[in-house]
């Protein structure tokens, strides 16, 4: 039984000491579960190589403008926090750009990662995906420093000019980060052997139990 197989048995009997205490009872429905993302050194550093070459969306004036009146409904707060995720996530030479980011909106450059230790907190799919599949991911600019997710404001600069070219960024440093591994496929039994020793350290399960199936979807 793996930790996480543990903690969730665990719960389960906690969830059933609780309802013979009060006398009433319990039914455990297992909704969902993903596990942590496995970041892929090889193929980041090779992403990396080609959002240096592609550099950062180029925003205009008129993007800046626009994300000026969003950077407007941001609290302090907000900004600050993102601010210091990106030094935290980020390596120390680019320092520089983050203290220019102070005072503008829009981050318009590209920043060297980090050490790895620091990680961006949340929950995706993409973490089991990445336990069977050499997996890696970055982050462009297609909001205003400081925007929180699922937000109205995420919502008006995801229909923005701004927001199309940080899309359209990223898809082009996608694009041609898979076309050099085409090119080069001593680089993807790289990124396999990665995967392998990683899986050796640390075998994957599959944090679904056995039977469970999707839920039918109700129209």
């Amino acid at each position: 039984m793996t930790e996480t197989e543990e903690i969730y048995a665990r719960l389960q009997d906690v969830a059933r000491g609780a309802a013979l205490m009060t006398g009433t009872s319990v039914e455990v429905t297992f909704d969902k579960a993903c596990s942590s993302y496995l970041p892929n050194r090889t193929l980041e550093a090779l992403m990396f190589e080609q959002m240096q070459a592609l550099g950062a969306p180029a925003f205009d004036e008129g993007d800046q403008r626009y994300a000026r009146t969003i950077a407007d409904t941001i609290t302090p707060t907000g900004r600050a926090a993102d601010l210091d995720s990106m030094r935290r996530m980020t390596g120390h030479d680019t320092q520089g750009h983050i203290e220019a980011f102070e005072r503008q909106p829009l981050a318009d450059s590209v920043l060297a990662p980090g050490d790895g230790r620091e990680i961006m907190k949340g929950s995706t799919d993409v973490g089991d995906v990445s336990r069977v599949v050499p997996t890696a991911q970055c982050y462009v600019s297609c909001f205003a420093i400081g925007t929180a997710l699922h937000t109205w404001q995420v919502v008006a600069q995801g229909r923005s000019a701004l927001g199309h070219k940080g899309m359209l960024k990223a898809a082009e440093i996608l694009g041609s980060t898979a076309v050099r591994l085409l090119e080069e496929p001593e680089r993807v039994r790289q990124a396999r052997r990665e995967l392998f020793e990683a899986n050796e350290r640390a075998p994957y399960v599959c944090p679904i139990p056995q039977g469970v199936r999707p839920s039918p979807l109700a129209f």
